[in-house]
């Protein structure tokens, strides 16, 4: 007797195999049986005739934990319901675990970089001071904190329940800031040592690796030879490297031959996140971005994600000039707030060649009146230039803005795509739609997400594999499932295969395709109708069951 049947569907395995036939059986969250099971018995039978059924897919470059949605919307449901069974956070620099600051003692400050007392490795003055680096994403105040090591903060996460599978990267940002607070400096030996110590402890505690966010402001000033040293201990002990790029524009070219330096230096295995090339102007670096890339992989295990959309959603102090953001919120507002720089921060500010008009505000918590609308709307509405609308954006939005940024281009993202180094993530975070309708009833003003959140790998498989055929659909589902599963060392997830852990999608390949648009996005996808997580139903029908059946995952 099997627990589930899934019967005369069309199997995809995730290895990049020919397309075909056959009934999956399910006992206690594996796949136990591959074949005819016309015969079989189980205790529900899922008839997928007509539909692909595919491992589930896995979001290499994940957000949830950095909106803190992790926490607050279990259930995960804008992810599930495109399909997606495994995401990893900890992206861009930033975790929410380990949080770490030296003591203050000086006896015991040597004991704490030895790592002779491990249990004193972690010292906080202030929970609160250490995770701020999420803060480009989402407010933490009120937001309670139970946990200090990697290894509590996945053991909360479990006792709390999701309805994916989740596993987690190390921010550098959140470990340099824990160190050093905000300060611009390099770091000591000494604060080395105590970084190589953090890192070694959070991946024998399960962590994947090591993520560096080099265009933010508390890291775009780090030298090279930090992160070669960091990443050195990451590889000893076969965890991935992934970087948020120096410099998405001009410098692109520059920024990826330094990603690929790293991974040179140190053997580690690369992932080079969300890879485009920001501004018109920029275009034509990604064709050269993508040379360096292919070179590199002839030696070194690299590979690159992309999300499916030609518009971005930043934090719009990143498009100031790094002198005014260095440093963080604090700073930047202290800056936009004196009017004696004012003068030099609008004339930089102008020298930027960026369109600030066409920057469309999507969140802004502190002043919900400015989502929705454009930067030179505002600025037209103010008689001002769009320069100076920048700044009192931020101000009245107190640092936390995040705007949408239509400067990508779909022939690069097609170039992409047909690159069989790339992958797609969802570069987003799990909502549902009780969020919205909670934001509209008691937060008196809208949010933005980006659609990405709701509908990244529907608008893949639909838009361009189906309408567009830039790849086979064998290829297509190896890239969000069998290739990301390898590159993190994910053991028995990511192939149909007997014995494997029954995370799985089924979806219909004629209709799949997303739904949710930069107006409205939060709207569930099309097509995609069954998912299991760890052998359990988490999508009926295209429903929610509201199961938290996913788990914790480890390195």
């Amino acid at each position: 007797m099997l627990d589930i049947i899934i019967k005369n569907g069309t199997v995809i395995d995730g290895a990049g195999k020919k397309i075909y036939k056959a009934d999956l059986g399910v006992i206690n969250g594996k796949i136990v049986t591959i074949g005819d099971l016309s015969k079989a018995r189980a205790d529900e039978v899922i008839d997928a005739k007509g539909k692909f059924v595919t491992p589930g897919f896995i979001d290499i470059h994940n957000l949830s934990d950095g909106y803190l949605t992790l926490f607050t919307i279990p259930t995960q449901d804008s992810l599930v319901r495109q399909g997606c069974t495994t995401a990893i956070g900890g992206n861009c620099g930033s975790s929410l675990a380990p949080l770490a600051t030296p003591p203050t003692n000086r006896l015991l400050r040597k004991i704490w970089v030895s790592r002779r007392l491990p249990d004193i490795i972690l010292a906080p003055t202030t929970t609160l001071a250490m995770i701020k680096s999420v803060r480009r994403w989402a407010e933490i105040f009120g937001f309670n904190i139970n946990w200090l090591t990697f290894r509590e903060y996945l053991r909360e996460i479990q006792k709390r329940g999701i309805s994916i599978n989740f596993g987690s990267l190390i921010g550098h940002t959140t470990l340099r800031r824990g160190l050093i607070r905000d300060e611009v400096r390099d770091l000591t030996k000494e604060e080395m040592k105590m970084m190589e110590g953090l890192i070694t402890h959070a991946l024998e505690e399960g962590s994947f690796g090591l993520s560096f966010g080099l265009a933010y402001s508390h890291a775009n000033f780090v030298k090279t030879e930090e992160l070669v040293d960091l990443a050195r201990s990451v590889s000893k002990r076969k965890g991935i490297i992934t970087i948020h790029l120096r410099n998405e524009g001009k410098r692109l070219v520059e920024a990826v031959k330094e990603a690929i330096a790293v991974g040179k230096e140190t053997k580690a295995r690369i992932q080079i996140a969300h890879l485009k090339a920001q501004g018109e102007g920029s275009w034509g670096n990604f064709a050269k971005a993508l040379e360096r890339i292919d070179g590199a992989s002839r030696t070194q295990d690299i590979h690159f994600d992309v999300y499916p959309y030609t518009a971005t959603a930043s934090v719009l102090y990143m498009y100031l000039p790094d002198w005014i953001s260095r440093g963080g919120r604090e700073k930047t507002l202290k800056r936009l707030h004196d009017l004696k720089l004012r003068k030099k921060i609008i004339q930089d500010t102008k020298e930027q060649s960026i369109d600030y008009g066409k920057l469309r505000i999507a969140q802004s918590p502190f002043n919900k009146t400015y989502v929705g609308r454009t930067i030179g709307e505002i600025a037209e509405g103010r008689a001002i230039g769009v320069e100076e609308a920048v700044c009192e954006v931020l101000i009245a939005g107190r640092g936390h803005v995040i705007v949408f940024d239509s400067s990508l281009s779909e022939e690069n993202l097609e170039k992409a795509i047909k690159n069989p180094l790339c992958m797609i993530t969802t570069n987003g975070a799990g909502y549902n739609l009780e969020h919205y309708r909670s934001l509209k009833q008691f937060k008196g003003g809208q949010q933005l997400v980006h659609p990405r959140c709701f509908g990244a790998f529907p608008r893949f498989l639909g838009r361009y594999v189906r309408e567009k055929k830039l790849i086979f659909w064998e290829e297509a589902i190896r890239r969000i499932t069998g290739l990301p599963a390898k590159k993190l060392g994910l053991t028995r997830r990511g192939i149909i295969k007997q014995g494997y852990l029954a995370d799985i999608t089924i979806f219909d390949p004629k209709t799949i395709i997303d739904r949710a648009t930069y107006d409205n996005p939060y709207q569930y996808p099309k097509g995609i109708e069954w998912v299991l997580v760890n052998g359990e139903v988490v999508v009926r029908k295209s429903k929610h069951t509201g199961k938290l059946a996913g788990r914790v995952l480890r390195h």
